[in-house]
């Protein structure tokens, strides 16, 4: 005896065995949808705060190697010129001096 499922294939039922284990398709149910779906949300609720602290900490990083940076040139700006420090007005007090300028409203 042969039954047609309604994934198109065919399956022999046997007689020791109960007709509707056989009929069963195997597709996935609604339930077993949302508990998955529920799984995944509540993995994410766990990541999302990890993943955020680990952008503020490379930030933070990233702001801390920047002053460092602009340390060092003022530093070696410092040794270079006779322990002159840099003067807020070069380039003759205009806005012409761009890297200044950025400095001091920065």
């Amino acid at each position: 005896m042969t039954e047609k499922l309604g994934t198109g294939a065919k399956m022999r039922r046997t007689p020791s065995t109960p007709k509707h284990v056989q009929e069963r398709p195997s597709r996935f149910t609604l339930i077993e949808l949302l508990v998955v779906i529920a799984i995944i949300s509540i993995l994410m609720a766990i990541l999302l705060p990890a993943l955020k602290s680990a952008r503020e900490m490379g930030k933070r990083i990233s702001c801390a190697n920047l002053e460092k940076q602009l340390y060092l040139v003022f530093l070696n700006y410092f040794d270079d010129n006779a322990g002159n420090f840099v003067n807020s007005m070069a380039g003759g007090g205009n806005e012409d001096n761009l890297f200044w300028y950025y400095i001091q409203t920065s």
